[in-house]
């Protein structure tokens, strides 16, 4: 096991940083398939746009660039959040389930039972 969430954790986060069952698998898997699209034929701005589409963001790409340059430049996943909380772009009871969801303990299934 490579230790990483599944799409099936990442379905669950959402829906619990959400508060609300909204999203399934198979609604991530054409998400995931509609935003590769996006890109390959548009690029970043192409991408962009898609996820504002489905979000309704209220933010421009320039905002969106910001926010993965945090991401990407903060040395690691709890720097992540924490510069994402500092800027208030989460909350803290979202920096605390993303981050159960990264580190979250797999187990392994037993066949056959």
């Amino acid at each position: 096991m490579s230790g990483k969430p599944s799409k099936k954790d990442f379905a669950n986060l959402i829906n619990s940083v959400l508060g609300q069952d909204v999203m399934t698998e198979q609604k991530l898997d054409r998400i995931l398939h509609e935003a590769k699209r996006a890109h390959d034929t548009r690029g970043s701005d192409g991408l962009f746009d898609y996820l504002r589409r489905l979000t309704n963001a209220p933010v421009d790409n320039d905002q969106i660039r910001g926010i993965a340059d945090v991401v990407k430049h903060s040395g690691g996943p709890e720097r992540a959040l924490e510069s994402l909380k500092k800027q208030k772009l989460i909350n803290e009871r979202q920096a605390k389930q993303i981050n159960s969801t990264l580190h979250k303990k797999r187990t392994k299934r037993r066949r056959g039972r």
